[in-house]
């Protein structure tokens, strides 16, 4: 097949495509530093898109509801940076020239294209959603196997290679590789679903994103996770149409396999935990060594709070962002701004976790970086989705449909604990949007025909 470049070069999804691979290129630290000016590139080139892209289709943010809102959203921001011109003007310009290019471009992206089209990109999206995370989840699986565990330092802290504190980092955070294993999980579903050719890749690409899963314990990862089987064993394994019938008995039998299916699942995760442990040690016992591996966090990033807390410490940077919004209540202190402020009023530690995760909850970051006014706007675009989503999985459409409407869903629910898919330039963040752009196509479709 023939590839017509300039028509690659001037279609935004080659350029989310471009972003994103970067994205995942960066992922492990030691990389993502020499990676900056692959990324500036792509702000050049997303810049111009979007420019040529609000000249001739400006239409799209009048037809579309969620796009004006996310156009309003930015709006927003970019008031909110000429409030706060004094500090960080230019790191807040970079961030906001991010997130512009990914709400106003890459969510328009599939805007009156042929549904032919749209269904072939989106393969091709899910398809590298499922390569680079395999990728990284085999490496990660490997270091423990072998049970490395190595420490280098870069600028913004230290960082880690293989098992530490007794969960699985692999290249990077374990956060970080929690959700792309379910982001992994998901696009192999959503692909096998589709009948694509290559289920037994699929299949244990699925197996080897749940095993890494399991190992980084990440709480985060894993309640996205819930969130996503649950939509996924109540509308497509079980289907909709069994769980809402009028016929009793098919309504409770149903349920009761909703109901066994879930707790199969969530019992097989310690059960794995504890099994999966026992190879290492094996490994290590061949090689002449005596060491026992565990699955338990007993990490300490934060002095306030204990390990096994649920938030980790996270209330203390939420209290420091807040104490950052109520000087700055209607538009925010800016993104990049938080950090300066609130680092005032955290310990060395916890500053050093504000500074490299953000604060940890896209909700209260988005309130302190664009105040009321921008949390405001961000909520009326999550409640048009979600009712939305909602009337979606009660209409007859592709079920493969609702697998993503659950990653979305689950993503949108982790970032209670993170700070992932608004002011960042990681592999979730155009994932969440990408995927986001394409549903929205989707929901939009099915009320044209329902109309």
């Amino acid at each position: 097949m023939k590839l017509d470049v300039r028509k690659m070069i001037s279609d935004p999804f080659w350029f989310a495509m471009y972003m994103l691979l970067i994205a995942y290129l960066g992922a492990p630290a030691f990389l993502k530093i020499h990676l900056g000016i692959f990324r500036k590139a792509g702000l050049v080139w997303g810049a111009v898109l979007l420019a040529i892209f609000l000249i001739k289709n400006y239409r799209a943010y009048l037809e579309n509801k969620f796009a004006l809102v996310l156009f309003l959203f930015c709006v927003a921001n970019g008031i909110t940076i000429l409030v706060n011109w004094r500090t960080k003007l230019s790191s807040n310009i970079f961030t906001f020239g991010y997130m512009t290019t990914s709400l106003l471009l890459v969510f328009n992206m599939y805007w009156q294209k042929e549904e032919e089209e749209v269904e072939k990109k989106i393969k091709i999206f899910s398809w590298m959603n499922v390569i680079m995370p395999l990728i990284y989840a085999s490496i990660a699986l490997i270091t423990f196997l072998l049970s490395v565990q190595v420490c280098y330092e870069l600028p913004n802290g230290y960082q880690y290679l293989g098992m530490f504190e007794n969960r699985l980092w692999g290249l990077f955070n374990p956060n970080t590789g929690g959700m792309m294993a379910v982001i992994s999980m998901a696009f192999s579903l959503y692909l096998i679903n589709k009948s694509v050719q290559k289920k037994k890749l699929l299949i244990a690409n699925i197996v080897i994103q749940y095993l890494y899963l399991i190992l980084t314990q990440s709480r985060s990862a894993y309640g996205a996770f819930v969130f996503f089987i649950l939509i996924v064993i109540g509308f497509v394994w079980v289907k909709r149409e069994n769980l809402f019938t009028k016929d009793r008995k098919t309504c409770i039998k149903s349920l009761l396999k909703s109901v066994v299916i879930f707790a199969c699942v969530l019992a097989l995760s310690p059960i794995v935990k504890h099994t999966i442990v026992l190879i290492p040690d094996a490994v290590s016992s061949l090689k002449g060594q005596e060491e026992k591996t565990e699955i338990v966090r007993t990490e300490e990033f934060f002095e306030e709070e204990d390990a096994n807390s649920v938030s980790n410490g996270r209330v203390e940077i939420w209290k420091a962002g807040l104490k950052v919004w109520k000087n700055s209540p209607v538009f925010g202190a800016g993104a990049n701004c938080i950090y300066e402020y609130a680092k005032r009023d955290l310990d060395k530690g916890t500053a050093q976790a504000l500074h490299n995760g953000g604060l940890h909850n896209v909700y209260v970051t988005t309130l302190v970086a664009s105040g009321v006014v921008g949390l405001g706007i961000l909520s009326v675009f999550l409640i048009m989705v979600f009712i939305r989503f909602v009337r979606a999985l009660f209409t007859k459409t592709d079920t493969s449909t609702f697998i993503l409407m659950g990653l979305c869903g689950g993503i949108l629910l982790s970032d209670f604990m993170e700070s992932r898919i608004l002011y960042a330039n990681s592999s979730v963040h155009y994932i969440f949007w990408m995927t986001m752009a394409y549903l929205c196509c989707k929901i939009n479709d099915i009320k044209k025909k329902q109309a």
